[in-house]
């Protein structure tokens, strides 16, 4: 069954990105992917569908009716704890912070 992505259904869409999504975003950690898919429950211009079987989640899908600037509304949305994930993978892994820059 197709349905909006919850709060209790982040854990297992961090694991499916991590293991199926090998991007930017991935690169930058299981923590800041929680927080990004939990952040983004509060962008209006943004959702993600997931289908499940049960309480299992079978796969994702993310769309948005606003690209611009998204990465900057999710950042400021909890800029704080962003900026702590960001900033440990940074330093673990700098080249990180050139295409972090990039995309805002």
């Amino acid at each position: 069954m197709i349905k909006l992505l919850i709060n209790s259904d982040i854990p297992q869409i961090v694991k499916i990105h991590r293991e199926e999504l090998h991007g930017f975003l991935s690169q930058l950690g299981e923590d800041f992917l929680k927080k990004f898919y939990e952040v983004s429950l509060d962008i209006p211009e943004m959702f993600t569908l997931v289908e499940k079987d049960g309480e299992q989640v079978l796969g994702f899908t993310t769309g948005v009716t606003r690209v611009k600037g998204l990465y900057r509304r999710i950042f400021f949305k909890d800029i704080f704890s962003f900026f702590w994930l960001l900033l440990n993978n940074f330093i673990t892994h700098p080249e990180n912070s050139i295409k972090m820059a990039k995309s805002f």
